[in-house]
């Protein structure tokens, strides 16, 4: 009985290496879920109303997720269409905090913005000059992003295009395709290399609490 008891005692001395492994395995955990399973796409720009003929609209969009996404099965629904994402440029793979541009005729759109090396989608939309609500929906059709213009934000064919800002409202100024230069693009690439980041960082984290761990069995 007292041979029982004393290996009862060594057995419990033994797991509280164990016991903090496992709390702080569950509070990494906790926080390294949000990084990983968050796949956002936004709208940060429109181009609806081009002076003259509107056979230029186009669309920019920025990964604000943390992880890649591949925005070739995604859709844009608009006028009350699923539009499909046809890669014209690039290869449909948005990294976290970077931009692409979806363009009802990606050909003009290069014509218009000849430097632009980044990726283009070719979709099939007429964006409405008295404005209308677009969203992004990912490959289950689950809403990821929407925006909602009018022709009283400014852009209605005077060359402007509208900019989501820092309050993710709207404002009219020159067009800047797949640079995201209003204040809420710069704050969004910021917080997504943040949480790129801070997810690696949680990972090595992990490995040293692992390693930690069964340093401690050992002895």
């Amino acid at each position: 009985m007292l041979k029982q008891f004393k290996y009862s005692t060594k057995y419990k001395t033994s797991h509280p290496t164990r016991e903090r492994f496992c709390l702080k395995t569950l509070i990494l955990a906790f926080f390294i879920v949000p990084f990983f399973a968050n796949a956002q796409i936004s709208i940060t720009e429109i181009m609806y109303d081009l002076s003259g003929s509107d056979t230029n609209e186009w669309i920019e969009i920025e990964n604000t997720g943390s992880q890649a996404v591949d925005a070739s099965t995604w859709k844009l629904f608009e006028a009350n269409s699923n539009h499909g994402l046809k890669v014209f440029q690039g290869d449909g793979v948005i990294q976290p905090g970077l931009f692409a541009i979806i363009a009802n005729d990606p050909g003009a759109f290069l014509v218009e913005y000849a430097n632009f090396k980044g990726m283009i989608f070719d979709s099939s939309f007429s964006l409405l000059n008295t404005g209308e609500t677009l969203i992004m929906r990912d490959d289950n059709l689950v809403d990821s992003d929407s925006a909602t213009y009018d022709s009283s934000l400014g852009g209605n064919g005077d060359g402007n295009s509208l900019h989501k800002n820092a309050s993710s409202g709207w404002k009219a100024s020159a067009p800047t395709p797949g640079s995201g230069a209003s204040n809420s693009s710069q704050q969004n690439n910021q917080t997504g290399g943040s949480q790129k980041t801070s997810s690696q960082t949680i990972v090595s984290s992990l490995s040293s609490v692992a390693t930690e761990s069964k340093n401690s069995d050992n002895d």
